[in-house]
């Protein structure tokens, strides 16, 4: 079973990446997957409202974005997300993260390759 929900990710990711230029080149740089909560909605006023989301969540996965270049790696994950699947991932280690007080376990496509191809 859980490995059948990695799966459907996957095929969710490259199912974007086929149907959308736009979503495709997003998936050439990288994919930064986290859970966890956060805060959305317009902030700012007048005639500058900007929809935005933000909290830890939101911050880890960011940062998440520059250990994905630092790896070369299209899709990386937090060890929250990684854990709700039994494999598929391979584990990077621990990585400080600016602004946080502990190392985060960063995890990457067992089988990158395969999504690779697809875009």
């Amino acid at each position: 079973m859980q490995a059948g929900r990695l799966q459907s990710v996957m095929e969710w990711l490259s199912d974007g990446a086929r149907s959308t230029p736009e979503v495709g080149r997003f998936m050439a740089e990288s994919c930064e997957l986290h859970v966890g909560q956060m805060l959305h909605g317009n902030i700012g006023g007048g005639s500058r409202p900007d929809f935005t989301c933000i909290g830890p969540a939101v911050n880890l996965a960011a940062r998440l974005e520059k250990i994905a270049g630092t790896l070369n790696r299209t899709v990386v994950a937090s060890s929250v997300f990684a854990s709700a699947f039994s494999e598929g991932w391979s584990d990077f280690g621990e990585f400080p993260i600016a602004g946080f007080r502990s190392a985060e376990r960063v995890y990457g496509l067992a089988d990158e390759d395969a999504l690779r191809a697809i875009t």
